[in-house]
């Protein structure tokens, strides 16, 4: 029986096909010819930046919602999407050789799990800026792929009375 995900990669199973361990399911990335791609594009080294991808908005909020209320709103909208797009929630971790990538998503019939990743993945910020200048130091900042959530949603004042959302 496969138990780990040195084990999964090592017995031949197809990159299509993942480990579940108790909550956590594993899936390595490395034998389809994309896969390999992503994983060879992900590295700090090679491609740097390359994953990045912004996708923003602005918005006017009328009327306008109290700093709690919005934080609420926000958290429990993530949360849902996480429950209807997993991808969101997915987690990059590096294997023992240098292109080996594993994917990891934890699931839960409770939840803890996603209200634990939802306050590790909404980033609020409170200096006003422009979208294109969040979009800039978002890239300058870029976390690689060891042990990171792969999206993150980050909150912050626009100028002109807008919220970002990126």
């Amino acid at each position: 029986m496969v138990t780990s995900p040195r084990q999964m990669a090592s017995s031949g199973i197809a990159s299509s096909m993942a480990l579940r361990i108790g909550r956590l399911v594993w899936r390595e990335f490395q034998t389809h010819p994309f896969d390999a791609l992503l994983t060879r594009r992900s590295s700090r080294t090679e491609g740097e930046g390359f994953a990045h991808i912004l996708i923003g908005t602005s918005v006017v909020l009328k009327p306008s919602v109290s700093p709690t209320k919005l934080n609420e709103s926000v958290r429990n909208a993530w949360i849902r999407l996480r429950y209807y797009a997993p991808l969101i929630a997915l987690r990059t971790r590096q294997g023992k050789d240098e292109n080996d990538l594993f994917m990891t998503y934890e699931s839960s019939k409770t939840t803890d799990v996603a209200i634990k990743w939802a306050g590790d993945t909404l980033k609020w910020e409170q200096e006003k800026k422009t979208l294109d200048t969040r979009d800039i130091e978002l890239k300058e900042r870029w976390w690689g792929t060891h042990d990171h959530w792969n999206m993150e949603m980050h909150i912050g004042p626009g100028t002109e009375g807008t919220l970002h959302f990126v």
